[in-house]
């Protein structure tokens, strides 16, 4: 359960990873495009990480919208850069927006996991309900809360 907790933020770092080993195979050099593009997927990252989970409604909310956002800004800073007269477009800035937008969904699917995690945890017989509280606190209130608007 403990590893699930990390899922949105290993999602985001294998991405940047992925997104900057792209740039630089399609066409063996990361040009200003791709590398601002892999910038914004780090900046979407960072506030991926530290935005909390929501208590009321959609838990992934918020995270899904900041990846969201970096996804957009992927796709707008080729744009920017053809309206400035420079290239723009290429093969390895489309695969960039691509795997941003990939990313946000997984996002959206890692916060999942947590609460699933969590979920299991609150009902198995042999784990006390403590457990699942001290390790995540957030998702544990946001499981019970719920679980407690349902029943």
């Amino acid at each position: 359960m403990v590893m699930n907790k990390y899922v949105v933020a290993l999602v985001q770092v294998l991405t940047i990873i992925v997104t900057a080993l792209v740039a630089a195979q399609s066409d063996a050099e990361v040009t200003t495009v791709e590398l601002w593009q892999i910038g914004a997927l780090f900046v979407g990252g960072v506030v991926t990480y530290f935005v909390p989970l929501l208590q009321n409604g959609w838990a992934a909310t918020l995270k899904f919208v900041a990846t969201l956002a970096a996804a957009a800004i992927t796709a707008i800073i080729p744009i920017v850069d053809t309206a400035n007269g420079g290239p723009g477009w290429s093969f390895s800035a489309i695969l960039i927006v691509i795997l941003a937008v990939l990313n946000a969904a997984l996002t959206a699917w890692g916060v999942e996991v947590r609460l699933d995690a969590v979920k299991a945890e609150l009902v198995a017989p042999d784990v006390s309900n403590k457990v699942p509280e001290a390790v995540d606190p957030t998702a544990t209130a946001i499981v019970l809360s719920s679980t407690r608007a349902v029943g």
